[in-house]
């Protein structure tokens, strides 16, 4: 977080809505007139002795039409008694009547009659009129510009003890302008002022004991004026105040004041520039996490503010008023910068999103077959009994279904290692290229995720569901229908793919298949193993679950340059895919191929027929 030391509060002391322009002097505002409530009978009193020539009764009367107060309000008439009351040289009238023709209020706007009303009324000691005659010298309205008039002028009426020349006073001896520069006296003037309460005083007081200019350095000082500063809206004095309790300068460190004042500032309408200053530099701390947790929908948050087209335009032209192209630059910059910080930060989201989609999908999947395990080995050894170990072939088979669940912590173990490549998808792509050489066919991991899905089905699914696959079959004639899988899939000793495919052709009749001879080969529950068993078998054991007819068909095929893996199904539109977690399962599977070269899902719905088809591009294989 950047202090904003600029000052005293910007470059061009003078020339910004913070150092007193014109429009900050409000004759209305400041004119103290002293008619607070005026009635139907102390008008007509006020009325008279205006008519009579009373000269404050004729300025009472003016500000009376002026305001509105127990007359309708008519600005004309208010102008007209002005003009009298000046006329015998009353010093508020005077000053009221050059706001009127600056503005152009009940009269034809002319800065030079505004100038000659304010230099008659400030030619007579009026501290308002003295200020409002130097800004014009100033800005060079209505008369030649002249910083050493602007200067005198700031001088008489600041020595009257009004706040706002004090501090224009003070920034001419801090910048030099229409006098020599004089830190020392800069100081003396800034802290009047700050005495009296002006807020931007304050602040300006605060920078100089800040950085040592005029005054000793002082950071304790310093905090104390911000602070006063701070607690009365000023926008720059808020931002500095949260990074001195950010660094601990001048005060103990404390995050939670830090926030609280850099939130103030951020919500400031009178100092857009520094509103976004203070947005960014929340959205930055939100982002690294310096308020404690990283917070990125408050990091969002706050970039969508400085990023807002709505409000840019009146931003930058508050800009362009403070400091010209040089800030205007700075907050383009900033705009920039908060832009692509946040669509860095809506991407990271994304893909964090994405990721943990991707990897609930994956671990669902395996664990799903992982899952199935312990079932297994209890069907088994209910149905062997519980005198395995006295039985050899008994002991043999029970040996072998945990030599399986062996092959499945293996498998648990490659989950935690493909959330690595998820989450480092260059590293992914590099351990997919390299596993091009083993034992492992497309075939075998078909027939892998067959024998899975089957075993899943089984043991996930209550005999009620099962009644679906096969209705012919009672609960007892699943039960055997179970140890019948276990004990001539799970513990077949020289079982092979091509023995799977056909045992589960020959005993079911829920899955056709397919496949096209294929030449490529990878390792062993290798990282194209892992990923493509993961697709296959959600695909496969969805079908078979959300089938109205038997049996669903899986083909493998070469087309044109990509291999494609399809599996079709029959179903009804009001059942297929209507559970949350099987249309999950699609996007996943869509998120994954993206990981790979010119590789997609399509889905044909078409009729009464369910298609979903995995394209591979060739170049994945090579």
């Amino acid at each position: 977080m950047d202090s904003t030391n600029t000052p005293p509060s910007r470059k061009k002391p003078l020339a910004s809505h913070q150092g007193l322009p014109i429009e900050k002097v409000d004759s209305i505002k400041n004119e103290n007139p002293q008619v607070v409530k005026v009635n139907k009978h102390l008008f007509k009193q006020m009325e008279q002795a205006a008519k009579r020539g009373d000269a404050k009764a004729q300025f009472n009367l003016a500000v009376c039409y002026h305001k509105g107060e127990g007359v309708a309000q008519n600005h004309e008439k208010a102008v007209e008694w002005y003009q009298k009351s000046a006329q015998q040289g009353f010093s508020q009238a005077q000053f009221n009547l050059a706001n009127c023709y600056r503005k152009g209020v009940g009269v034809a706007q002319n800065h030079e009659k505004a100038v000659e009303w304010f230099e008659k009324s400030a030619q007579q000691g009026f501290a308002q009129a003295q200020l409002s005659l130097a800004l014009c010298y100033h800005k060079g309205i209505g008369i030649v510009q002249s910083d050493e008039e602007a200067f005198e002028w700031f001088k008489k009426s600041a020595q009257q003890g009004d706040a706002q020349a004090q501090l224009s006073l003070a920034l001419c001896y801090h910048e030099g302008v229409g006098v020599a520069q004089h830190h020392e006296k800069a100081v003396e003037w800034f802290e009047k002022s700050a005495q009296q309460g002006d807020a931007e005083a304050q602040f300006n007081l605060a920078v100089c004991y800040e950085k040592g200019k005029g005054v000793a350095q002082n950071h304790e000082k310093a905090f104390e004026w911000y602070q006063k500063s701070a607690q009365q809206g000023f926008a720059k004095a808020q931002f500095n105040l949260a990074n001195h309790y950010h660094e601990g300068v001048g005060v103990e460190q404390n995050d939670e004041k830090s926030l609280e004042w850099l939130e103030k500032a951020a919500k400031q309408d009178s100092d857009k520039n520094i509103a976004i200053l203070a947005q960014y530099a929340l959205a930055t701390a939100y982002k690294q996490g310096r308020f404690g947790a990283i917070n990125l929908s408050k990091a969002k948050e706050y970039l969508h503010e400085i990023t807002d087209d709505k409000e840019i335009n009146s931003i930058l032209e508050g800009i362009q008023e403070i400091d010209g192209e040089n800030q205007e630059q700075v907050i383009r910059v900033i705009r920039q910068v908060s832009m692509n910080a946040l669509i860095e930060l809506e991407r990271q989201e994304a893909k964090e999103k994405a990721d943990k989609e991707m990897l609930s999908f994956l671990t669902h999947t395996l664990n799903n077959s992982l899952g199935t395990v312990d079932e297994s080995i209890h069907i088994i050894i209910s149905t062997l009994g519980t005198d395995y170990k006295e039985d050899a072939n008994k002991f043999k088979a029970v040996s072998r279904l945990l030599s399986l669940a062996n092959i499945f912590s293996v498998t648990n173990t490659l989950i935690q290692m493909f959330k690595q490549y998820i989450t480092e998808p260059e590293n992914f792509k590099t351990k997919w290229k390299q596993d091009n050489k083993g034992s492992e066919t497309i075939y075998t991991t078909l027939a892998f995720a067959l024998q899975q899905t089957v075993n899943r089905l089984f043991f996930r699914l209550s005999s009620r569901y099962l009644a679906k696959f096969f209705p012919q079959f009672t609960n007892t004639e699943q039960d055997q229908l179970k140890q019948q899988f276990v004990q001539e899939i799970l513990f077949i000793e020289d079982k092979s793919s091509q023995k799977i495919i056909e045992w589960l052709k020959n005993e079911f009749d829920i899955i056709e298949l397919e496949i096209d001879e294929e030449q490529f080969h990878f390792e062993k529950d290798g990282i194209r193993f892992t990923f493509l068993f993961s697709i296959f078998s959600e695909i496969i054991y969805n079908a078979i679950r959300y089938a109205t007819e038997k049996p669903i068909k899986v083909t493998w095929s070469k087309n044109a340059d990509s291999y494609c893996f399809t599996c079709s199904n029959r179903f009804s539109i009001e059942k297929r895919y209507k559970e949350e977690k099987s249309q999950q399962g699609l996007v996943f599977i869509r998120r994954l191929l993206t990981l790979l070269h010119k590789s997609e899902l399509i889905v044909d719905d078409t009729e009464d027929n369910y298609t979903i088809t995995v394209k591979l591009h060739q170049d994945n294989f090579i």
